[in-house]
C-alpha cells in the first residue's frame, strides 16, 4: 500500500466512515515501515485531545455589553424615526432615509433577538480564532535532518488529570526524592530482554504452551539471597508468560507495552531483574542522558498515544525503538520508574 492510500484510509477511519477491516490493517501495518506515515496516525490520535475552543469568560461579557448597548442604540433610533413620522417631518437626509429603512426592517420585537444573536456570532468568531490559534500550537511541526518529523506542543496533553511535567519529574531532585521515599518497582521479570508483568497466579499448569526459555529471578520481592532459575512457558500467540514457582503453582505474566500511532510498543531492558521490585533500565548499548531533554542520548520527537513525551537516538526513527523520561505517573506502562526507559516495536 503507497502513502496515499494509507492516508486517505486512515484520515476516512478517523471521520466514522466505515472501511474495510483488512483495508484499514493494511494502512496501519504500513505506517509501522512508513515514518510520515505514522506521524500522520499519531496526529488523528492527538487531534481528539484537543480541547474544545472557548473564550475568556471577560471578552465574553463585554461582547454582551457591547451587543446590547448597539440594541438599545437601534431602539432608540428607531422610536425617534417614529416619533418625527408621527410629527409630519419629512425625513430627508441619507442618513435618516438609512434610518427609516432600518426601522422598518427591525422592529422593535426584533432588537433583544439581536442582541443575543449578535453576541453569540461574535463570541463564536472569537472562539473559533483562539481555537485555531491553540491547535496550530498544538500540531505545529519541524523537521530535524533529512527524515525526521518533530511535532512540537505548546502543553503537553493530560490524560490522567494532570499535565505530563517529564522535565520536572525527571530532574535529579526529583529522582532522589523518589529513592528516598523508597518506591519499590511492580513485580517484573525479563526473557530475552523483553519485561513482563505479574499478573496473578493458576494452580494448574496452562495447556497449549511451548517453552520459552529461562527467567532467573527470586520470583519475589523478598527473597533477594539468590538468583533461581525458573523454566517459563509462553502463549500460542506470545501475549501470556508462565512460570512455575517453588509452591508448585504457576505465575502468570503479560509484556508491559504502549502505543504510539496505534502500534504497540514493548518494554526491554538488559538490566538484571533478579527479584520483583528492581527498576529495569536503559540497554547497555545506550549511555544513559545527562539532561532532562535527552541529551546527548536522545532527542525529542512528539508524544505517544498517551501524551507521554518520547525521544529516539539522535538521527533515528521510533519504528526502530524509542525512549520515555523518567517519572511517568503510576498508572503509566512504565509505572513512575526513575530510570529511562527503552521501548520497541511489538514483532
Amino acid at each position: 500500500m503507497d502513502c496515499l492510500r494509507a492516508a486517505e484510509i486512515l484520515s476516512a477511519a478517523h471521520d466514522g466512515e466505515r472501511m474495510d477491516a483488512a483495508e484499514l490493517a493494511e494502512a496501519h501495518e504500513h505506517c509501522a515501515v512508513c515514518a510520515e506515515c505514522l506521524a500522520l496516525e499519531a496526529t488523528l490520535v492527538r487531534l481528539d485531545a484537543v480541547p474544545a475552543p472557548a473564550a475568556p469568560d471577560e471578552l465574553v461579557e463585554r461582547l454582551v455589553v457591547l451587543s446590547a448597548q448597539a440594541a438599545a442604540d437601534i431602539r432608540e433610533s428607531a422610536l425617534a424615526e417614529r416619533v418625527l413620522a408621527d410629527s409630519g417631518i419629512a425625513l430627508t437626509t441619507p442618513s435618516d432615509e438609512a434610518g427609516a429603512r432600518r426601522a422598518r426592517l427591525l422592529p422593535e420585537w426584533w432588537a433583544p433577538r439581536f442582541t443575543a444573536f449578535a453576541a453569540a456570532a461574535v463570541v463564536m468568531v472569537v472562539a473559533l480564532g483562539v481555537g485555531a490559534a491553540g491547535l496550530i500550537g498544538t500540531l505545529g511541526s519541524q523537521r530535524t535532518g533529512d527524515d525526521l518529523v518533530v511535532f512540537e506542543t505548546v502543553e503537553a496533553p493530560a490524560t490522567d488529570g494532570t499535565a505530563d511535567d517529564s522535565a520536572a519529574l525527571s530532574s535529579p531532585s526529583a529522582e532522589a526524592d523518589r529513592a528516598a521515599a523508597g518506591q519499590v518497582a511492580p513485580p517484573y521479570v525479563a526473557l530475552d530482554s523483553v519485561i513482563w508483568h505479574l499478573d496473578g497466579t493458576a494452580m494448574a499448569a496452562p495447556s497449549a504452551v511451548t517453552t520459552a526459555g529461562v527467567v532467573a529471578s527470586s520470583l519475589s520481592a523478598a527473597d533477594t539471597a539468590a538468583t533461581k532459575s525458573h523454566t517459563a512457558f509462553v502463549s500460542s500467540d506470545g501475549a501470556t508468560l508462565w512460570i512455575e514457582g517453588d509452591d508448585g503453582s504457576y505465575l502468570q505474566f503479560s509484556r508491559v507495552t504502549r502505543t504510539l500511532g496505534l502500534s504497540p510498543y514493548v518494554l526491554t531492558s538488559d538490566t538484571p531483574l533478579v527479584r520483583f521490585g528492581v527498576w529495569p533500565g536503559l540497554p547497555a548499548r545506550f549511555q544513559p542522558p545527562a539532561s532532562d531533554d535527552g541529551s546527548p542520548t536522545f532527542a525529542y520527537y512528539g508524544f505517544d498515544d498517551l501524551g507521554r513525551s518520547v525521544y529516539v537516538p539522535v538521527s533515528g526513527l521510533p519504528t526502530d525503538g524509542f525512549a520515555i523520561a523518567p517519572g511517568t505517573p503510576a498508572n503509566d506502562p512504565a509505572a513512575g520508574n526513575p530510570n529511562w526507559t527503552w521501548w520497541e516495536p511489538l514483532r
